[in-house]
This record gives C-alpha cells, sequence and structure tokens, in this order.
C-alpha cells in the first residue's frame, strides 16, 4: 500500500480533479483573490466575456446548472456576461479532492456610470432601482432576488453600478 487515496470516479460533476482537467482552474487563476481562501477554497473576482465564453464551453451540464442558492443559474450568469458590457462575476471555486468540487458564483457587478441613483443599499425587488438594475442586465425583476443589492459608486463615475449579491 503507498498511502495514496484512489480518485474518486465521480463527484458532483465530474471525476475528481476536473476543474484542473478541463481547464477550469487555469482560466481562472489570475481572478484568483490572494488570502481569500483555502487549500480547497478559492474566491475570484472579475470574470468577464472572454473567461464567460470560454467557461461554456469547458463546464459540464451539470455544472452549468448549479446555482448560489437563489442566484441565476450559472449557464444564465455566464450568457449576461457575455451579452452585457460591462458584467463582472465573482464567486468561489471548490477544488479537489473535496467530492463537492464545482464553481460557484454569488455576485455580479455591472458597470453603470449613466444611472442616477445614489450609492447605497437597496431592497429587491419591487423598488425602482431594482427595475433600473434589471433593464441594464436585460432581466425579468420578478425573476431573481439577490440577498444585497447595493449602488456603488457615484452617478458619473467610471466605478459606479450595481453590486448583487446571494448569499
Amino acid at each position: 500500500m503507498t498511502g495514496i487515496a484512489p480518485r474518486r470516479a465521480h463527484g458532483l460533476y465530474g471525476a475528481e480533479g476536473w476543474l484542473e482537467s478541463t481547464g477550469v482552474l487555469g482560466l481562472l487563476a489570475p481572478l484568483v483573490c490572494p488570502g481569500r481562501g483555502s487549500d480547497d477554497y478559492l474566491r475570484f473576482e472579475g470574470l468577464g466575456p472572454l473567461e464567460a465564453a470560454a467557461l461554456l464551453e469547458a463546464l459540464p451540464a451539470g455544472a452549468l446548472a448549479d446555482r448560489q442558492n437563489l442566484a441565476p443559474d450559472l449557464d444564465f450568469l455566464l450568457r449576461t456576461t457575455i451579452d452585457r458590457p460591462g458584467v463582472r462575476l465573482s464567486g468561489y471555486l471548490i477544488t479537489a479532492p473535496r467530492p463537492d468540487e464545482r464553481l460557484s458564483v454569488d455576485g455580479l457587478f455591472a458597470c453603470d456610470p449613466d444611472g442616477d441613483s445614489e450609492p447605497g443599499a437597496y431592497s429587491a425587488p419591487g423598488c425602482a432601482q431594482w427595475a433600473q438594475a434589471c433593464a441594464l442586465l436585460g432581466w425579468d425583476p420578478a425573476a431573481f432576488s439577490p440577498d444585497e443589492f447595493w449602488r456603488l459608486g457615484s452617478p458619473g463615475s467610471m466605478g459606479a453600478g450595481w453590486w448583487l449579491w446571494w448569499d
């Protein structure tokens, strides 16, 4: 006996190590936030349209159907990122050897320098600001509700936009 545990044949969305074997870990490595994770939990930020398109090609169907609690599914969020300029995703990777190996998106930033809302937290759904953000994203305001919904930056600034987060 060598002391090396055998690889699992199948986890949630593939054989143990599928994030690495599909190239997902390498693709997202530049977006990983140093010091904000652990050996098997890696936070990432700034996932844009190029990475989104590559992930749509690389991820198995089951992984694309994954969702962070009440968030839209990963496929929907990746397509929103491709279709809407200025949208960036954040989330985390759970890596091997954990049996729940996956990529999850729990946050979305939509750049909106022309919006007229003041910075701060808002309630979604049901408020005018949520309707504004959904119009920018091309979403039905009744379809999704984030756990937190913020306006960041001041109107007219290049860093202004909407932050959505699902716990």
